[in-house]
């Protein structure tokens, strides 16, 4: 997801996938300065903001791109991602659950509650935040849709709220 004004963010994050060897389709973001963005203020959600609705709007856009196109998953990455110095390396180590096992897969996360770990190498989510690399099934996208056009919080607490409390998220275990 990248912004059209944010050229030197695309630059960096391109790189940034270049080094992990990865090849990616760049995604362009809404702007939440636009009247593209339907964003009522409730300051009762933490973190919901013009912004956070402009990021909903566009993750909406990047589902329905999805679907059209008939992919059976997909990886949303913020262009403000940093991937660790050894990513590389873990990721080629990384033995992926099967895919029947789980609905969204994070690539990072800040855990508001202790996850449940599964092996060495994944944990069960169970109260965790930050969207800004993760991996969504086709199974879930209808449902997905659906919470992101109520519009009325960040998309964090949505797969939180939403899909986490059902046991089916999934994360890279911090080393």
């Amino acid at each position: 997801i990248n912004l059209d004004s944010r050229k030197d963010r695309l630059e960096r994050v391109t790189r940034e996938f270049e080094r992990i060897g990865c090849s990616f389709e760049r995604f362009p973001a809404v702007d939440g300065d636009t009247n593209e963005v339907v964003y009522v203020p409730n300051d009762a959600i933490p973190g919901w903001n013009k912004n956070s609705a402009a990021l909903l709007e566009t993750t909406i856009r990047i589902i329905k791109d999805a679907q059209r196109k008939a992919y059976n998953c997909i990886l949303i990455c913020e262009d403000d991602v940093f991937f660790s110095t050894d990513a590389k390396e873990r990721l080629d180590a990384l033995r992926m659950p099967d895919m029947a096992s789980w609905d969204m897969f994070f690539f990072g996360v800040m855990h508001i509650f202790n996850p449940q770990v599964m092996n060495k190498d994944i944990v069960r989510l169970t109260r965790s935040m930050c969207c800004h690399c993760y991996a969504i099934q086709s199974r879930v996208y209808e449902d997905y849709i659906q919470l992101l056009e109520m519009r009325d919080r960040p998309i964090d607490w949505i797969t939180t709220d939403f899909f986490q409390i059902h046991g089916r998220c999934l994360a890279v275990r911090e080393p």
